[in-house]
């Protein structure tokens, strides 16, 4: 899981994972755990999870489906950078969403003085 969000604070914690992960998609459980998510205060984080993991069941108030294309819309954009484009790209949208240099650096394998360089070059080029 990741190591920058607290499950322990989801919603969902302490509920049958079951729940969760309804099979072929049928509704069945699926609507209740949406709206259990839909209240979460996590659920952004969650999704953000369950997007880059490629997981599977409801996860931040979506579906797999859900989930496949917002990955394939962020694709489109992200997918043609090269490698220092995506990186920065994900730093800066982690940064918008409230993530610290620390954090971010964790996830994306990299040091926190890296993220603050791409920061940085960001700020420049806004300039």
């Amino acid at each position: 899981m990741d190591p920058t969000v607290d499950f322990l604070d989801a919603a969902c914690h302490g509920i049958p994972t079951d729940m969760f992960c309804p099979r072929d998609e049928h509704p069945g459980d699926a609507p209740a755990a949406v709206r259990i998510c839909n209240r979460c205060p996590i659920r952004r984080a969650c999704l953000d999870w369950a997007v880059t993991n490629d997981e599977q069941g409801i996860w931040g108030g979506t579906t797999d489906r859900q989930r496949a294309a917002i990955r394939r819309r962020t694709r489109t954009n992200v997918r043609t950078l090269p490698q220092t484009g995506r990186r920065r790209h994900q730093v800066g949208l982690w940064t918008g969403r409230g993530y610290t240099a620390q954090q971010i650096a964790d996830l994306l394998g990299i040091s926190a003085r890296t993220v603050v360089r791409h920061r940085n070059a960001d700020t420049k080029a806004a300039a």
